[in-house]
């Protein structure tokens, strides 16, 4: 009797769990799905939505994409008429075997290459006449040389609100490229910072090259004699970093007293140096 008892109570638990299955089932089905009705999820019916880019407003655009590397934002301009314009808004502009896809043999481009090179490097100021750049540099020490028109047009182009100016040119043992300082004179140079120059000559005249807002200059195998560099210091008020390599034409350099801000300098192989 007492086996029949449990066995029955067993059977009666048993039952009692596949009834509440049942009941779960049976209310679920007619009640639905959480999620929605019929078994069938939101997410089904939902159209999925994509975000794109160039639906963000301009100015936000242009500021993510001056982010953005030099190389993936030309890239990009491809795709959307809003990130071409983003592009030719890009505040920085370098120009280099990186940049212009070489590989390392290409260390002295000459002829019809050259000349596609130079051709698309000014198609792209063209394109950006009138847009501020802040940031331009010119690598060229991969070219076997480069015509001084297509300089001068490059930075008479992007001189307007221009901050940092790199210009490296071929160095074949002759300087042919006087740097251009009338451009950077009545003003158009105070928002130059930085200036790097590589082979090439620099002679500012009393008055021009107005930069009072430089506190970085780097000169290498640049011809400047020492009045020019004597002249040229005394209204640099905001210098903070001064190098000078192989510049031959300097026998002394005399730092003027107002120079406050001065506190890097250094001076390597100017061979007729003699005294700082």
């Amino acid at each position: 009797m007492k086996r029949r008892h449990i066995h029955r109570r067993r059977r009666t638990r048993a039952d009692a769990l596949a009834a509440d299955g049942s009941t779960a089932n049976s209310e679920a089905k007619r009640k639905g799905s959480p999620c929605g009705h019929g078994g069938k999820s939101v997410g089904a019916k939902r159209k999925r939505s994509y975000f794109t880019l160039d639906s963000l407003p301009t100015d936000l655009l242009q500021k993510i994409v001056a982010h953005v590397p030099m190389q993936d934002a030309a890239r990009a301009a491809c795709v959307s008429r809003e990130l071409l314009q983003s592009w030719r808004c890009y505040p920085e502009l370098q120009f280099n075997s990186r940049t212009l896809a070489l590989n390392e043999q290409h260390t002295c481009v000459r002829g019809r290459m050259a000349r596609e090179i130079l051709s698309r490097i000014d198609s792209v100021l063209r394109n950006r006449s009138g847009v501020c750049v802040k940031r331009l540099k010119f690598e060229f020490r991969f070219l076997r040389k480069v015509p001084t028109s297509y300089i001068d047009r490059w930075l008479e182009a992007a001189t307007p609100g221009l901050e940092e100016l790199t210009l490296e040119l071929p160095q074949d043992g002759q300087v042919k490229y006087r740097f251009p300082c009338k451009l950077f004179s009545d003003g158009k140079g105070y928002s130059i910072q930085s200036l790097c120059l590589d082979a090439c000559s620099f002679h500012p005249d009393l008055g021009s090259c107005n930069f009072r807002s430089l506190k970085r200059m780097h000169l290498s195998s640049v011809h400047i004699n020492t009045e020019e560099i004597g002249s040229f210091l005394p209204n640099s008020l905001a210098l903070e970093h001064l190098e000078l390599w192989h510049c031959h034409e300097i026998a002394s350099l005399k730092l003027p007293c107002t120079l406050q801000r001065l506190s890097f300098l250094r001076v390597g192989r100017c061979d007729t140096l003699q005294m700082i």
